[in-house]
Protein backbone atom coordinates (compact mmCIF):
# COMPACT_ATOMS: atom_id res chain seq x y z
CA UNK A 1 0.00 0.00 0.00
CA UNK A 2 2.89 2.38 1.19
CA UNK A 3 4.93 1.56 -2.10
CA UNK A 4 2.11 1.83 -4.62
CA UNK A 5 0.98 5.14 -2.68
CA UNK A 6 4.50 6.73 -3.33
CA UNK A 7 4.80 5.31 -6.72
CA UNK A 8 1.34 7.30 -6.94
CA UNK A 9 2.82 10.18 -5.49
CA UNK A 10 6.13 9.83 -7.29
CA UNK A 11 4.74 9.95 -10.65
CA UNK A 12 1.93 12.73 -9.99
CA UNK A 13 4.72 15.45 -10.39
CA UNK A 14 5.78 14.24 -13.48
CA UNK A 15 2.45 14.08 -15.23
CA UNK A 16 2.09 17.74 -14.01
CA UNK A 17 5.29 18.39 -15.82
CA UNK A 18 3.94 17.18 -18.97
CA UNK A 19 0.78 19.12 -18.70
CA UNK A 20 2.62 22.06 -17.64
CA UNK A 21 4.82 22.22 -20.47
CA UNK A 22 1.84 21.31 -23.20
CA UNK A 23 0.55 24.18 -21.87
CA UNK A 24 3.35 26.24 -21.76
CA UNK A 25 3.65 25.03 -25.75
CA UNK A 26 -0.49 25.11 -26.58
CA UNK A 27 -0.08 29.32 -24.85
CA UNK A 28 2.90 30.58 -27.23
CA UNK A 29 2.43 29.44 -30.75
CA UNK A 30 4.99 29.81 -32.73
CA UNK A 31 5.06 32.74 -35.24
CA UNK A 32 4.74 32.07 -38.89
CA UNK A 33 8.01 33.36 -40.69
CA UNK A 34 7.46 36.22 -43.85
CA UNK A 35 7.62 34.63 -47.68
CA UNK A 36 10.93 35.52 -48.85
CA UNK A 37 10.33 38.54 -51.31
CA UNK A 38 10.76 37.71 -54.97
CA UNK A 39 13.95 38.33 -56.79
CA UNK A 40 14.29 40.71 -59.32
CA UNK A 41 15.15 38.97 -62.98
CA UNK A 42 18.67 39.19 -63.49
CA UNK A 43 18.90 42.06 -66.12
CA UNK A 44 20.10 41.02 -70.09
CA UNK A 45 23.04 41.17 -70.78
CA UNK A 46 24.40 44.19 -72.87
CA UNK A 47 25.66 42.91 -75.99
CA UNK A 48 28.98 44.05 -76.87
CA UNK A 49 30.11 45.84 -79.83
CA UNK A 50 32.23 44.15 -82.28
CA UNK A 51 36.40 44.62 -82.44
CA UNK A 52 36.70 47.30 -85.17
CA UNK A 53 39.16 45.34 -87.43
CA UNK A 54 42.74 46.80 -87.55
CA UNK A 55 43.46 49.92 -89.91
CA UNK A 56 45.88 48.75 -92.72
CA UNK A 57 49.28 49.60 -92.12
CA UNK A 58 50.76 51.47 -95.16
CA UNK A 59 53.84 49.71 -96.76
CA UNK A 60 57.11 51.25 -95.76
CA UNK A 61 58.72 52.40 -98.59
CA UNK A 62 62.52 52.10 -99.03
CA UNK A 63 63.11 55.54 -100.31
CA UNK A 64 61.36 56.65 -96.52
CA UNK A 65 65.00 56.70 -94.80
CA UNK A 66 66.18 58.89 -97.75
CA UNK A 67 63.37 61.63 -97.85
CA UNK A 68 63.59 61.84 -94.00
CA UNK A 69 67.23 62.86 -94.14
CA UNK A 70 66.31 65.22 -97.39
CA UNK A 71 63.14 67.16 -94.88
CA UNK A 72 65.76 67.59 -92.71
CA UNK A 73 69.27 68.23 -94.91
CA UNK A 74 67.79 69.76 -97.65
CA UNK A 75 69.32 73.14 -97.10
CA UNK A 76 72.87 71.76 -96.70
CA UNK A 77 72.26 69.44 -100.05
CA UNK A 78 70.63 72.31 -101.20
CA UNK A 79 74.03 75.01 -101.20
CA UNK A 80 76.29 71.60 -101.57
CA UNK A 81 74.75 71.38 -104.64
CA UNK A 82 75.33 75.27 -105.87
CA UNK A 83 79.08 75.33 -104.99
CA UNK A 84 79.57 71.97 -106.69
CA UNK A 85 78.00 73.30 -109.63
CA UNK A 86 79.97 76.31 -109.61
CA UNK A 87 83.27 74.34 -109.18
CA UNK A 88 82.84 72.39 -111.95
CA UNK A 89 81.62 75.68 -114.53
CA UNK A 90 85.12 77.32 -113.10
CA UNK A 91 87.39 74.19 -114.31
CA UNK A 92 85.26 73.40 -116.90
CA UNK A 93 88.31 73.81 -119.46
CA UNK A 94 91.13 71.55 -117.65
CA UNK A 95 94.61 71.52 -118.75
CA UNK A 96 96.33 69.21 -121.17
CA UNK A 97 97.63 65.94 -120.79
CA UNK A 98 101.17 66.13 -118.74
CA UNK A 99 103.39 63.81 -121.14
CA UNK A 100 106.59 62.48 -119.70
CA UNK A 101 105.85 62.68 -116.58
CA UNK A 102 104.29 61.34 -112.93
CA UNK A 103 100.41 61.62 -114.57
CA UNK A 104 100.92 60.00 -117.69
CA UNK A 105 103.19 57.09 -116.17
CA UNK A 106 100.32 56.21 -113.64
CA UNK A 107 97.69 55.90 -116.48
CA UNK A 108 99.46 54.08 -118.76
CA UNK A 109 100.22 51.89 -115.68
CA UNK A 110 96.60 51.27 -114.88
CA UNK A 111 95.78 50.44 -118.79
CA UNK A 112 98.41 47.39 -118.95
CA UNK A 113 96.01 46.05 -115.99
CA UNK A 114 93.43 45.29 -118.61
CA UNK A 115 95.93 43.68 -121.41
CA UNK A 116 97.20 40.95 -118.73
CA UNK A 117 100.41 42.41 -117.85
CA UNK A 118 102.65 40.60 -115.16
CA UNK A 119 102.56 43.31 -112.17
CA UNK A 120 105.50 40.94 -110.64
CA UNK A 121 107.72 42.18 -113.53
CA UNK A 122 106.21 45.90 -114.06
CA UNK A 123 107.92 48.67 -112.94
CA UNK A 124 107.61 49.81 -109.60
CA UNK A 125 108.40 53.23 -108.61
CA UNK A 126 107.36 56.51 -106.30
CA UNK A 127 104.69 56.78 -109.71
CA UNK A 128 103.79 53.24 -109.66
CA UNK A 129 103.20 52.57 -106.05
CA UNK A 130 100.69 55.15 -105.46
CA UNK A 131 97.58 53.50 -105.19
CA UNK A 132 95.52 56.06 -103.31
CA UNK A 133 95.71 57.25 -107.37
CA UNK A 134 95.78 54.07 -109.16
CA UNK A 135 92.66 52.31 -107.52
CA UNK A 136 90.64 55.14 -108.64
CA UNK A 137 92.13 55.28 -112.26
CA UNK A 138 90.73 51.61 -112.46
CA UNK A 139 87.93 52.75 -111.42
CA UNK A 140 87.33 55.02 -113.80
CA UNK A 141 88.78 52.98 -116.74
CA UNK A 142 86.46 50.56 -116.22
CA UNK A 143 83.50 52.95 -116.11
CA UNK A 144 84.69 55.29 -118.80
CA UNK A 145 87.12 53.44 -121.12
CA UNK A 146 90.75 53.77 -121.33
CA UNK A 147 90.53 56.52 -124.43
CA UNK A 148 91.86 60.06 -123.64
CA UNK A 149 88.97 61.53 -122.48
CA UNK A 150 88.88 59.19 -119.84
CA UNK A 151 91.69 60.39 -118.43
CA UNK A 152 90.30 63.68 -116.88
CA UNK A 153 87.38 61.66 -115.20
CA UNK A 154 89.15 60.18 -112.14
CA UNK A 155 91.47 63.66 -111.13
CA UNK A 156 88.40 65.92 -111.46
CA UNK A 157 85.66 63.97 -109.70
CA UNK A 158 88.18 63.85 -106.78
CA UNK A 159 88.54 67.35 -106.87
CA UNK A 160 85.26 67.84 -106.85
CA UNK A 161 84.71 65.49 -103.62
CA UNK A 162 86.77 68.63 -101.78
CA UNK A 163 83.59 70.62 -102.01
CA UNK A 164 81.13 69.19 -99.60
CA UNK A 165 83.49 68.00 -97.33
CA UNK A 166 85.11 71.64 -96.81
CA UNK A 167 81.64 73.03 -96.71
CA UNK A 168 80.75 70.50 -93.67
CA UNK A 169 83.53 70.88 -92.17
CA UNK A 170 83.18 74.60 -92.23
CA UNK A 171 80.10 74.71 -91.44
CA UNK A 172 80.58 72.04 -88.19
CA UNK A 173 83.24 74.47 -86.51
CA UNK A 174 81.67 77.91 -87.65
CA UNK A 175 78.63 78.64 -89.70
CA UNK A 176 77.04 77.58 -93.01
CA UNK A 177 78.54 81.37 -94.03
CA UNK A 178 82.15 79.93 -93.02
CA UNK A 179 81.78 76.44 -95.09
CA UNK A 180 80.35 78.86 -98.41
CA UNK A 181 83.57 81.03 -97.69
CA UNK A 182 85.93 78.60 -97.36
CA UNK A 183 84.89 76.55 -100.77
CA UNK A 184 85.35 79.77 -102.67
CA UNK A 185 88.58 80.20 -101.58
CA UNK A 186 89.79 76.28 -103.06
CA UNK A 187 87.89 77.27 -106.01
CA UNK A 188 89.81 79.66 -107.90
CA UNK A 189 92.95 78.24 -106.70
CA UNK A 190 95.76 77.59 -109.39
CA UNK A 191 96.54 74.94 -107.87
CA UNK A 192 93.27 72.87 -107.21
CA UNK A 193 92.75 73.79 -111.41
CA UNK A 194 95.63 71.98 -112.14
CA UNK A 195 94.69 68.82 -109.50
CA UNK A 196 91.80 68.79 -111.41
CA UNK A 197 93.13 68.22 -114.80
CA UNK A 198 96.40 65.74 -113.85
CA UNK A 199 96.62 62.10 -111.75
CA UNK A 200 98.90 63.86 -109.56
CA UNK A 201 99.09 63.00 -105.85
CA UNK A 202 98.99 66.37 -104.49
CA UNK A 203 95.04 66.01 -105.16
CA UNK A 204 94.31 63.26 -104.13
CA UNK A 205 96.12 63.31 -100.82
CA UNK A 206 94.67 66.89 -100.42
CA UNK A 207 90.87 65.08 -100.85
CA UNK A 208 91.66 62.26 -98.32
CA UNK A 209 93.27 64.27 -95.62
CA UNK A 210 89.94 66.87 -96.14
CA UNK A 211 87.81 63.91 -95.86
CA UNK A 212 89.79 62.65 -93.08
CA UNK A 213 89.69 65.68 -90.60
CA UNK A 214 85.56 65.75 -91.33
CA UNK A 215 85.71 61.98 -90.00
CA UNK A 216 87.71 63.23 -86.73
CA UNK A 217 85.42 66.27 -86.29
CA UNK A 218 82.29 63.33 -86.39
CA UNK A 219 84.10 61.42 -84.32
CA UNK A 220 84.67 64.09 -81.87
CA UNK A 221 80.93 64.45 -81.55
CA UNK A 222 80.55 60.77 -80.78
CA UNK A 223 83.55 58.94 -79.69
CA UNK A 224 81.20 55.46 -79.84
CA UNK A 225 81.03 55.51 -83.71
CA UNK A 226 83.25 52.67 -85.19
CA UNK A 227 82.18 53.27 -88.30
CA UNK A 228 83.99 57.09 -88.17
CA UNK A 229 86.68 55.59 -86.51
CA UNK A 230 87.21 53.26 -89.24
CA UNK A 231 86.88 55.66 -92.29
CA UNK A 232 89.57 57.89 -90.43
CA UNK A 233 91.84 54.66 -90.18
CA UNK A 234 91.42 54.22 -94.01
CA UNK A 235 92.30 57.91 -95.07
Amino acid sequence: MDAEAKNAGGAEPAGQDRDASSEQGESAPVAPTAPDAPTAPDAPATPTAPDAPAAPTAPTSRLAPLLALLRVHWPDMAIMAALVGLFGLVHRFLQAVEFGGDAVAKWQFVRQWWWGNDIAHGKWDHHTCRMGVNALTWVAQAICGRSWKAYYVAPFFVASLQVPFIYLIGKRLVSRFAGVLSVLCITYLETVHRSASQLLPDGYAGTYAIIATYVFLRFADAPDAIISVSVMTVF
